[in-house]
């Protein structure tokens, strides 16, 4: 059995750290490490990080000065001595068997990443929903497996619930200062895989929190995302032409959001709303060609009319809007 590094970014999670290391030191894989990356909390998570690597040897924690969500999961990859790696939320929970069944996954596939699929869990640890799918599935080539990432749900843009080759990430590195880094990587390690395994079973729970960013209201960290997929979809044209429009349809996706903060919040960002109005110019044709939702296509098209007064109109109802944001 190779070794697996499991690198858990930390910052001001005192209360789910526990949880989250325990989870892991439970694994029935054995062989891993586990770097627990203190980005400069200000509670007591780096105490209780100090306090789990004295139990178990296979722990290793590193100190640092604040640097960001990407950062922490950079200076983690930079020590990882395992074959492969995996990333967990410090606020998350795993099942006893997650790196058990990726590893098997990957392994019996011969593949360079594998994915589980996850639960949603609230801030008790109940179980709100989860994703399901009735079979494991290979994907097989470089194409498809980009094909699959765009266009379906099963491989997903987020780091976590995931196990790589590490020399995936030879050259590879998370964009330190800006949110949403997932935007700006994820696709770049897919684009090294020639085999992807996609499991059917949830291994990962994934707990929502109040205070995360998808949870708070408009402010410029939002636009990341905007930018992230700007970026992907250039990379996209010049690499796989066909899945453009897909990659165009993702910079829709993220101005959706933004202006679904920029509805819940009581201050104008003219500025911001001008950057937005330039996107639903320039690629709303490529979102509405993809999408298949009525509402959806309607909400894209009144952004893109008068974006300014589409906002003012839609403040009153943005409970109603809320349910429907997204693609």
């Amino acid at each position: 059995m190779s070794l697996v590094s499991i690198i858990v970014p930390i910052y001001n999670v005192e209360r789910y750290i526990n949880d989250c290391v325990k989870s892991l030191l439970k694994q029935t894989y054995n062989n891993i490490e586990i770097i627990l990356v203190d980005d400069g909390s200000t509670d007591m998570s780096g105490m209780i990080c100090d306090n789990l690597k004295s139990n178990d040897n296979r722990i290793k924690v590193i100190h640092k000065r604040n640097g960001g969500l990407s950062d922490a999961r950079n200076e983690g990859i930079n020590i990882a001595s395992g074959k492969y790696l995996t990333f967990i939320d410090s606020d998350d929970v795993v099942e006893i068997d997650f790196v058990e069944y990726l590893y098997n996954l990957l392994i019996e596939n011969d593949a360079e990443m594998s994915v589980c699929h996850y639960r949603k869990i609230d801030e008790q640890g109940n179980i709100i929903s989860e994703t399901i799918k009735d079979n494991d599935e290979l994907v097989i080539g470089n194409n498809s497996c980009m094909e699959k990432f765009f266009k379906g749900n099963d491989i997903g843009t987020v780091a976590w619930g995931k196990l790589y080759k590490t020399e995936l990430f030879r050259k590879i590195r998370y964009p330190v200062g800006k949110y949403h880094e997932d935007v700006f990587t994820t696709y770049k390690v897919v684009a090294l895989c020639d085999k992807i395994a996609i499991g059917a079973k949830a291994k990962y729970l994934y707990r929502l929190r109040h205070n995360s960013i998808v949870n708070q209201e408009f402010s410029l960290k939002h636009l990341d995302a905007v930018e992230a997929n700007i970026e992907r979809s250039q990379f996209i044209l010049a690499t796989y032409p066909k899945l453009y429009d897909y990659a165009c349809a993702g910079i829709i996706y993220a101005a959706n959001q933004c202006v679904m903060k920029l509805i819940q919040t009581k201050k104008n960002y003219p500025i911001q709303v001008s950057y937005l109005k330039c996107q639903y110019k320039n690629y709303s044709k490529y979102y509405l060609k993809i999408t298949h939702s009525k509402l959806k296509k309607l909400f894209v098209r009144f952004a893109k009319l008068n974006l300014s007064l589409f906002i003012k109109i839609c403040k009153p109802f943005r409970g109603f809007l809320n349910e429907y944001k997204g693609r």
